[in-house]
């Protein structure tokens, strides 16, 4: 499987040849040998040579060109478009932002390594804006600075990705999971493909109000993603099986980001969820509801459910949420909650009733993400009674699904839901911790006996 570089310079003579090349397309490999051999007076004679070294000597890459960043832009919104490499210059006679800007986007948009290709006089003033925040994150992994008459430029750039193919991630697997991650893609459309659009809609939609049948983008992709699933799970992999001997050393936030990617979605419509996680109008952070009522009442709320949806509080766990920090209080002295440990979702000890869903992505008041712990309290369940929308027959509010827009309350902004495989679990415990189950405590004297035959049994021999 090849691996693609891309080159941004409007240095390319593309311009010279209308009639064939349309300059503010991207430029494929034909057209860039087409010019390497064909066009005599190159602006930038290192660009031509850089080229042909790629063209020539590395022939395991694909090459690409750009000779702005806005028309690689416009392309990547168009077009699957994903390169390993990013050959990228500095000085551009038109582009519709700073070129210190497009660079920031490219660096937070792709997983390429970037490597800025300009003139030495340039240095100063390259140093000076690589030296700000917002490209401290990427400077030692992903940034390199290549001067255009270096006679090695392209064996700089390719030896450091090389290096990363064994140890990054996304390098190792990026290109083999687009792969498979399309061809799974293709034959799901192929088999949704023997239905009519409307057959579809009529298949899997739900009533609307009296008129038709609907369905949402996020319920279309959650039929879907089960068979996505599946079909990226047996597609043709290099390895099935990954493994580290060695222990890593992970940043606290690197390990909290990537877990709130697997725990949570953030859907965009106003549908209400299951396993929806929520905030009170005009509450403050420390306070979030977790939705526990099922799809199944809530797509028909005054038909099934009356009108009710039932709520789980949720709390902080920081030192502001003084609400939390009493409830807790209440039942553990200071130096148990200290040595509270949640080996998962399910299992907060000491405490045998709170669940803790954790790493839950907020922003503060410069825009920082944090990623903060919440301690569900499902025996505090509420139900809350949303008034029948205004506007519709009563057998059209029967088959009302319960929106946002709809409560008064509670709000649905900037809301995540629970993906699986905990949300099922999840909701399943706080249920089960409503209801309450168990039996009288045994005795200090029978637990200590109990507790002496374990030792007794299973002591070393």
């Amino acid at each position: 499987m090849k691996r693609k570089i891309c080159i941004v310079d409007d240095s390319l003579p593309a311009s010279d040849y209308p009639d064939f090349i349309d300059e503010t397309k991207l430029l494929d490999q034909s057209i860039l040998r087409y010019l390497c051999h064909h066009h005599e007076s190159w602006p930038e004679e290192p660009l031509r040579k850089l080229l042909l070294e790629i063209l020539s000597n590395h022939t395991d890459w694909t090459v690409s060109a750009f000779l702005n960043p806005d028309f690689y832009f416009n392309h990547v919104e168009e077009e699957i478009y994903s390169p390993e490499v990013i050959i990228f210059d500095w000085d551009y006679a038109t582009t519709s932002v700073a070129t210190e800007e497009h660079l920031l986007n490219i660096l937070r948009s792709t997983y390429s390594v970037v490597g800025i290709f300009t003139g030495a006089d340039k240095k100063e003033e390259i140093d000076g804006i690589l030296a700000q925040p917002n490209f401290q994150p990427y400077i030692e992994s992903r940034i390199r600075k290549v001067e255009k008459w270096t006679a090695d430029s392209v064996a700089i750039i390719l030896d450091e990705v090389n290096k990363r193919f064994d140890s990054n991630f996304s390098f190792k697997l990026g290109q083999e999971l687009k792969f498979n991650a399309v061809k799974a893609l293709d034959s799901i459309l192929v088999d949704i493909g023997e239905m009519s659009f409307d057959e579809f809609i009529w298949t899997f939609g739900h009533e609307s109000g009296g008129n038709g049948r609907t369905i949402t983008v996020n319920e279309f992709i959650e039929i879907l993603s089960e068979k996505f699933r599946n079909n990226l799970a047996n597609a043709d992999w290099s390895e099935t099986t990954f493994r580290n001997a060695n222990p890593a050393n992970v940043a606290e936030v690197l390990v909290r980001k990537l877990w709130s990617y697997r725990l949570y979605r953030f859907p965009k419509d106003d549908l209400v969820r299951v396993g929806d996680i929520i905030s009170k109008v005009g509450g403050n952070n420390d306070e979030k509801f977790l939705v526990i009522s099922s799809d199944c009442h809530m797509n028909q709320l005054w038909k099934k459910n009356f009108g009710s949806v039932t709520l789980i509080p949720l709390f902080a766990n920081t030192k502001t949420s003084e609400t939390f920090a009493n409830r807790l209080l209440t039942a553990q002295n200071r130096s148990e909650i200290r040595n509270a440990k949640a080996s998962s979702m399910m299992n907060l000890r000491p405490f045998d009733s709170l669940t803790l869903i954790s790493s839950i992505p907020s922003k503060d008041i410069e825009g920082n993400v944090m990623f903060t712990d919440y301690v569900a309290f499902p025996r505090s369940v509420l139900s809350i009674d949303v008034p029948k929308p205004t506007g519709l027959e009563q057998h059209q509010v029967r088959l009302q699904s319960l929106l946002y827009s709809h409560l008064q309350d509670y709000t649905g902004e900037e809301r995540l839901n629970l993906n699986e495989p905990f949300r099922s679990p999840l909701i399943q415990y706080c249920v089960n911790a409503i209801t309450g189950y168990g039996a009288p405590d045994y005795p200090i004297e029978l637990q200590s006996s109990i507790k002496g035959r374990f030792n007794e049994n299973f002591s070393q021999e």
